[in-house]
């Protein structure tokens, strides 16, 4: 079936019904949806004769005279009935005949929020009512989420809200689409242009089971300044064989390790590697066989064995003692508890949901997330580099095939890059230790270690087999992988590697959309990791601090501090000297030049036999395309490195180091003029792919770097993707074209998203922070949570929604409106399922944020959180964690002074003030051992007993009456390791001295240690000292004890509480 929406903007022009008739006909469409027709209801006879003859007419004349609103259909193969009409809505019933009625509710909304809420109104309405498939569609005058509108005022977050709670309280979620979803346009140029997502197609979760290939293409726009929409749910996608996949449900079947042990012993022929491949082969053909007769069709089987169950159950009510019957019952019962099993186990793997407990299992949610995952992921249509839309499946297939053939095979010629010098390397015995052999104990360590239901390679097998069958093929596995490390060679059917396409966005309609990640055999990727883990040791010595990326005791944080603090000034007309390049590389991953990484890792000194070990794995990949679940192609590769390939992270590392060094070059011989304070400069920052390269108002400076990337895109093969990357130009600066013309990239301005978090020149607003808003209530409308228990929604919260606010917790003091607005969603999810539902709340959520033993549910508060976070940023900068933010602190804020009397200006950055707000805080939970006293102030630091320092006491009295610096050290104040103060001279130091000489003197450095835990210090240590806690509650083992199921424990601790949905709690709350 094919389905036209359009907001035709009128159709009583004969010019214009002409273009209109000849582009809706063309795509023959069963269903016609046009909205702000502008036909009176007296022509709408006439006008709809001449377009659409064969078509019958449905409008909302009752409610509009001006006739808003047309839905037309063939009666010759459908039937249409109104259900209910407004001035902003029509909603039908469809019938099919033979197939299932469906309802569509056709918008076209006011431009004024007030009135679009009697829309949304009416939809919630009629959602209480609907069972059935159901589409609502049309101009909604209104966009989601801040993202679906460019250019133009910025929209505030309220005006969203109103849509949100709609879409969520009716369990809707927009149709998966292709094209330019910004469907509208002012039709204005230049700073004036506006586009905006005010056309959309809404469908609920029978709609998806029922039209699972259902696909929204945004079409031309024509005479129109809105988007045509073209819906369809026909399935074009054929039946293709699917790839083994080995099933966690297996491992709980009786038979499974007999079956598994048979087919492995059967074959021991050939080397290690040929024969583990061999066994393996083997098995899957065993347990392709056995699945068939020990599960066979799984919910036949729920249908049989329950069926089985209520017969016996029914015999035993006329002879309740008869034995026979009870041993079958029981025997029939088992057999039924395990046929759900199954389903719920595959079910969840299907579906990826792996965070719900095993307590709370809920199939239909999981058969409901495949679904959804399903029409999201699929491909069926997709543009080519022309921006053409390709429509037919072979040929997308075809176009998907090549697309990757050709990125993944780029010319690998490379310039000698004679001019990159790196200034560390690996000593002997750190060549030594790398080239090594693996032992058996190293061996199963990574293989118990990986994550059991991660998706499977072409072998099929997921660790969970393994691991669950390691005394069966653990010998045979580590012999096979050590065979490897022996000769250097793989097996081709080793390195086969599956592509899966993961969509950037629901609107991904072109293969640059769509994230490639590689999917490999299980024992490559035993290999890869262990390969990978010795790399990991020694990358803290090669890897300069520019790079903040899968190195052992770096964060993402610093390059988030960094970057933020290093731009506060950029709008400033009088400091606002610095650009900054957000550099975006184009397909780094798949297109670096394998070469340059063999190079870069001779340079730093590898062994030559570990490099042969990662060439050996890289190009021994061959590639299939999973289109649609299916494998598309086998082609080899020249350059590149796999996206999910262990060894990826790190060797994309070493290579990025090639243009860190390249930097630093130009910088120490002055070429180039960047930030700098007291030695520290800081040319660039990198956190895998994202670059951003910081100048100094210097024409000559954005020449010199333009060149650097250039030369290092020639030698490495990743080159600046130029409609990504943008430039960041200092108010203070002149020469701004001659920047962007230089550098090939557009200027822009702050703030920008970097990392999942905002870059900004000022202090942090709730408006930069409400695309974190955004993604949780984006994330909330995806799943299904009316299937899901309050313990599932709970789980929900824990694992998956708390992560989004706490990433932004660990490096920012998040708004209080923001806060309160999160905690607002997440309060309405638990207790509702959507943001919508008018549930009651029966538990406030600041209780149910505390810990079980304090009668809470174990959900951290946010602000609490964030406050323990920003302490740890303090934590951090006192114990000089090394990084490149640790110097550029102490270099720019702290060259001479302490933190402890640092006071904040005006033009510092919002971050560093926030640091310095919570030293109070953090004086009160840390005590300072002194030692050989070369890292504490004398004067400043707080290393009294008391807490105190030498100042909170008696301010600079005592070192005026000394006359010693400023910033001497304690250090200056002993002789062999014991005090050796001057004479006390005043009645200050009478009464200090004898504090100071009853201070011991230890044998190590300076060390501030954490008062609490033994002296362990983690940031939930601290968020646990500086929370408010509440007394513990009694009844906490009865209600959390295991093995009760979640969803009784959270019925039990609502009863504790008092808190039931029983009638005079409900009187109480009127």
């Amino acid at each position: 079936m094919k389905i036209i929406t359009w907001n035709v903007r009128g159709l009583n022009g004969h010019g214009k019904r002409s273009v209109l008739k000849n582009s809706l006909l063309h795509y023959a469409a069963d269903i016609y949806v046009l909205v702000e027709t502008k036909v009176k209801a007296h022509r709408a006879k006439k006008i709809r004769a001449s377009l659409f003859p064969d078509y019958d007419l449905l409008a909302n004349y009752d409610s509009c005279t001006n006739g808003r609103i047309w839905v037309l259909w063939k009666p010759s193969s459908l039937k249409v009935h109104k259900i209910e009409e407004s001035p902003q809505s029509l909603h039908v019933l469809v019938d099919q005949g033979n197939a299932k009625c469906f309802i569509i509710s056709a918008i076209y909304n006011s431009n004024l929020a007030m009135e679009r809420l009697d829309t949304w109104n009416a939809l919630q309405r009629l959602a209480s009512s609907i069972s059935i498939p159901w589409l609502v569609t049309g101009d909604f005058n209104q966009v989601r989420f801040i993202e679906e509108k460019v250019g133009g005022s910025k929209i505030p977050p309220s005006l969203l809200k109103p849509l949100n709670d709609c879409i969520d309280f009716c369990s809707l979620q927009d149709l998966k689409s292709v094209g330019n979803s910004l469907s509208w346009c002012n039709q204005s140029v230049g700073k004036k242009r506006i586009l905006a997502r005010l056309d959309r197609a809404l469908v609920n979760e029978e709609w998806i089971s029922e039209f699972p290939s259902s696909l929204l293409h945004y079409g031309p726009s024509l005479i129109s300044d809105h988007a045509m929409m073209q819906i369809s749910t026909v399935d074009d996608i054929p039946k293709e064989p699917k790839p083994f996949k080995f099933h966690a449900m297996c491992v709980s079947h009786p038979d499974f390790i007999k079956v598994v042990s048979e087919a492995w012993h059967s074959h021991s022929k050939g080397s290690p590697l040929f024969t583990f491949c061999l066994k393996l082969k083997s098995v899957k053909a065993a347990l392709r066989k056995w699945n068939l007769a020990g599960f066979g069709d799984i919910y036949a089987n729920i249908n049989s064995s329950r069926k089985k169950l209520l017969d016996f159950q029914g015999q035993l009510q006329h002879a309740p003692l008869n034995e026979d019957l009870i041993s079958k019952e029981k025997a029939a019962r088992m057999e039924y508890s395990q046929a759900i099993h199954a389903e719920n186990m595959m079910a969840r793997q299907k579906a990826k949901q792996f965070w719900l407990s095993q307590g709370d299992s809920n199939t239909k949610f999981f058969h409901a997330a495949i679904k959804s995952r399903r029409m999201l992921n699929s491909i069926r249509k997709c543009k080519n580099e022309q921006g053409d839309l390709i429509e037919d499946l072979s040929q997308v297939k075809s176009h998907t095939l090549l697309y990757f053939q050709n990125l993944l095979n780029q010319d690998r010629l490379m310039n000698h890059p004679g001019q990159i010098e790196i200034s560390k390397t690996l000593n002997a015995d750190e060549q030594l230790s790398l080239s090594r052999g693996f032992s058996v104990e190293e061996i199963k360590q990574v293989v118990m270690d990986s994550p059991k239901l991660k998706s499977p390679g072409p072998d099929g097998f997921t660790a969970e087999f393994f691991q669950s069958c390691w005394d069966i093929v653990g010998k045979d596995l580590c012999e096979a992988v050590q065979h490897f490390f022996i000769t250097g060679r793989l097996l081709k059917q080793v390195g086969a590697t599956f592509i899966t396409l993961i969509p950037k966005d629901a609107c991904a309609d072109s293969l640059d959309l769509f994230r490639p990640i590689s999917l490999c055999n299980f024992i490559y990727k035993v290999i890869s990791k262990l390969l990978a883990g010795r790399m990991h040791r020694v990358l803290e010595k090669l890897i300069s601090p520019h790079q903040m990326a899968f190195i052992k005791g770096r964060k993402i944080q610093d390059s988030i501090f960094l970057a933020n603090d290093l731009v506060k000034n950029i709008h400033s007309k009088s400091r606002g000297n610095l650009s900054v390049l957000k550099a975006d590389l184009r397909k780094a991953f798949d297109s670096i030049h394998r070469p340059f990484i063999y190079f870069m890792m001779q340079k730093m000194g590898f062994p030559m036999v570990f490099i042969d070990w990662i060439r050996t794995c890289l190009e021994v990949a061959k590639f299939s395309i999973l289109f649609n679940g299916s494998p598309l192609g086998f082609f080899g590769s020249s350059s590149g490195i796999r996206q999910g390939d262990p060894l990826s992270p790190y060797l994309f590392v070493i290579a990025m180091e090639g243009f860190s060094a390249m930097m630093e070059d130009i910088r120490s011989n002055g070429k180039i003029k960047v930030p700098s304070s007291n030695g520290v400069s800081i040319s660039h920052i990198l956190f895998a792919d994202d670059l951003i390269i910081f100048m100094k108002d210097h024409i000559g400076t954005v020449r010199e770097i333009a060149n650097v990337l250039k030369q290092f895109s020639t030698l490495s093969g990743l080159h600046l993707n130029c409609n990504k990357s943008k430039v960041y130009i200092g108010a203070k600066i002149s020469q701004r074209r001659a920047i962007h013309d230089i550098l090939g990239v557009k200027d822009s301005s702050l703030p920008v998203c970097y990392l999942g978090l905002s870059l900004f020149s000022k202090s942090l607003k709730a408006n930069h922070c409400q695309f974190l808003v955004d993604k949780i209530r984006k994330r909330i409308s995806s799943w299904k949570t009316r299937l899901l228990s309050k313990a599932g929604r709970l789980e929900l919260i824990r694992s998956i929604l708390s992560s989004y606010s706490i990433y932004w917790s660990t490096a920012f003091a998040l708004p209080c409106s923001i806060i309160h607005a999160i905690e607002a969603l997440l309060s309405k999810f638990f207790w509702s399922g959507n943001e919508a539902d008018r549930s009651f709340h029966m538990v406030a959520w600041k209780s149910i944020c505390k810990p079980k033993v304090e009668g809470g549910l174990g959900i951290r508060s946010i602000a609490e959180w964030n406050k323990a976070c920003i302490l740890a940023q303090l934590w951090d900068l006192l114990q000089k964690r090394p990084s490149l933010w640790t110097d550029w602190v102490y270099a720019s804020y702290l060259p001479r002074t302490s933190i402890w009397l640092k006071k904040k200006r005006s033009y510092d950055s919002w971050i560093w003030k926030h640091i310095l707000d919570c030293r109070d805080t953090l004086k009160q939970h840390i005590h300072y051992v002194v030692g050989d006293g070369t890292s504490f102030s004398f004067f400043y630091d707080p290393w009294l007993p008391s807490g105190q320092s030498i100042f909170d006491l008696s301010g600079d009295l005592i070192r005026h009456n000394l006359g010693l610096p400023h910033d001497i050290l304690i250090g200056h104040l002993l002789q062999d390791r014991c005090w050796s103060l001057p004479p006390p001279r005043t009645m200050e130091m009478v009464n200090i001295w004898p504090i100071i000489y009853s201070i011991p003197i230890q044998n190590y450095s300076d060390s501030i240690c954490w008062k609490h835990n033994n002296g362990v210090w983690n940031v939930r240590n601290a968020w646990e000292v500086t929370r408010k806690t509440r007394p513990k509650v009694a009844w906490c083992s009865l209600v959390w004890a295991h093995p009760t199921i979640p969803r009784y424990s959270i019925t039990l601790w609502q009863a504790a509480l008092g808190k039931l949905t029983t009638g005079d709690n409900l009187q109480k709350r009127g």
